[in-house]
């Protein structure tokens, strides 16, 4: 019987995997395959930073990530992830816009504090079309235990 069960969840694993593939821990490291070109925004009246994304950082679209940070809240129900604790953030700090992400968050049951260092999962996704959006967004994002 033990057979049997070991074949057929041998035969079975790639249709699971196919449905959910697995979790890929990144870091900050793996976000920084990025360049920034001053851009003119009309309706801003000003040059802001424009991503392009080189490919390591493309590959990682529409996957789920695990990345660890310092929660920057915005506003409520609104949070940056960032390699930076707030002092030396992009914000704040000397860093670029590639060391934060935004939570998109599937429950604000909870609240975060400033520097809270945490590890959350989420799907990946870039973004060059919503300046008011950071350019890495994690959506459908969950605190893990590390």
């Amino acid at each position: 019987m033990k057979e049997i069960t070991t074949y057929i969840l041998a035969l079975a694993m790639p249709l699971l995997l196919a449905f959910h593939p697995p979790l890929i821990k990144i870091d900050w490291s793996n976000l920084s395959d990025v360049s920034f070109e001053d851009k003119y925004y009309e309706e801003f009246d000003q040059y802001l930073p424009y991503p392009t994304f080189g490919q390591s950082v493309k590959d990682l679209e529409d996957k789920e990530v695990q990345i660890s940070g310092y929660i920057i809240p915005i506003e409520p129900e609104r949070y940056i992830l960032s390699q930076n604790p707030f002092a030396s953030c992009f914000f704040c700090g000397g860093a670029g816009p590639e060391t934060v992400l935004e939570l998109e968050l599937t429950s604000y049951d909870k609240t975060y504090y400033t520097d809270q260092y945490l590890s959350f999962k989420g799907i990946l996704k870039l973004n060059i079309e919503d300046i008011d959006k950071l350019n890495y967004l994690l959506q459908s994002a969950e605190e893990v235990e590390e």
